[in-house]
């Protein structure tokens, strides 16, 4: 008995250190650090010297060098991504410490000056400070390499007096896999809209590529509404801020859900499933896109739902009651002929 114990209690203490020694080293691996501002955006003037200090903090359990370099960015693509290229403003930053030693848990505040040229431009100039650590290979124990963080603070600087921002939606549409193509094509002949889809259920995605005409950079966000018959509003969906450097395209990608509210008490109204708010929409609707951010932009899409499934489900609801109804008759035809027989 005493030998079976032993056994069980060896495999289990193995157990325990492959299933969470993996974890408890993992942890032990993790490099973690802070910087702050992750995001600033100073409004300057030409020749004008802006003072300020970022704070990094080194959260291990272990003394960390960094290096760091002030390099100035743009978009790579129209989905956020950032590529980094030589161009004017990062020369603008004076640093008296730009690399330094990080011990155990400290943090340290690190001065800098903006130096705007006399003769810079009017426009948007865009900066990444990025922090390199170099983690001593004594610390770069456990059984996979850690990760170690990219660290960079972003300044958005513009330059000169900012006006009405100028952008523009350049193209809303929705995805090829949503749609009813073939009906699509058939209606488009009658149909005059510009931006005019069939879709299978009203929860619809839709990519919204957005152009910024201005010399600074802007931070459109906004509402797209679902209106239906009478002008009520079936769902509204939020398109949160997103920043568009000057002269890019950003593509916003949009969920849209209807909202259909059960009133099961007085004070709280429950969301119906959305299975039963997608697949039972069936008309036209417009999808009503707006963004603001110092201006305002709209745009509009004709949208036909053709919820296939949710009409097959309701047919075959349909089948089921009409079934029940026959049988039930049937059944009260028979009890008719039974005491009719009995009388």
């Amino acid at each position: 008995m005493r030998k079976k114990n032993t056994i069980f209690l060896l495999l289990f203490f193995f157990f325990f250190l492959g299933f969470f020694g993996k974890n408890i080293l993992a942890q032990q691996d993790e490099i973690r650090f802070f910087i702050g501002p992750a995001i600033s955006e100073p409004q300057l003037e030409k020749g004008e010297v802006y003072e300020s200090k970022i704070i990094i903090r080194n959260k291990n359990n272990f003394p960390v060098p960094i290096k760091s370099r002030i390099v100035n960015f743009n978009a790579r693509d129209e989905f956020g991504a950032i590529l980094f290229e030589k161009a004017e403003g990062a020369d603008w930053f004076f640093v008296k410490e730009p690399d330094f030693i990080l011990q155990a848990n400290e943090e340290k505040w690190i001065d800098f000056e903006i130096k705007v040229p006399e003769n810079a431009k009017r426009g948007g100039y865009y900066v990444s400070w990025v922090f390199e650590p170099k983690i001593p290979s004594q610390y770069l124990k456990g059984t996979s390499t850690p990760a170690i963080p990219q660290l960079a603070s972003l300044f958005l600087i513009s330059v000169g007096k900012r006006g009405g921002a100028n952008f523009e939606i350049i193209e809303m549409k929705v995805p090829e896999e949503k749609r009813i193509l073939f009906l699509e094509k058939i209606l488009k002949n009658f149909k005059k809209e510009k931006n005019f889809f069939v879709v299978k259920d009203a929860n619809v995605p839709f990519s919204i590529r957005v152009k910024n005409n201005d010399v600074y950079h802007v931070k459109p966000s906004g509402t797209l509404k679902f209106i239906g018959p009478l002008n009520s509003v079936i769902g509204e969906a939020e398109i949160k801020e997103t920043t568009i450097l000057p002269g890019k395209i950003r593509q916003i990608s949009v969920n849209f859900k209807p909202k259909i509210y059960v009133r099961l008490d007085k004070y709280a109204p429950e969301p119906v499933a959305e299975f039963f708010s997608g697949n039972f929409f069936l008309g036209n609707y417009k999808a009503l896109l707006a963004l603001h951010g110092s201006a305002e932009v709209f745009s509009e899409s004709s949208i036909l739902v053709i919820p296939f499934f949710g009409i097959l489900i309701t047919l075959l609801l349909l089948l089921i009651l009409i079934f029940l109804i026959i049988l039930k008759r049937k059944q009260k035809k028979k009890k008719r002929s039974l005491k009719s027989k009995k009388s």
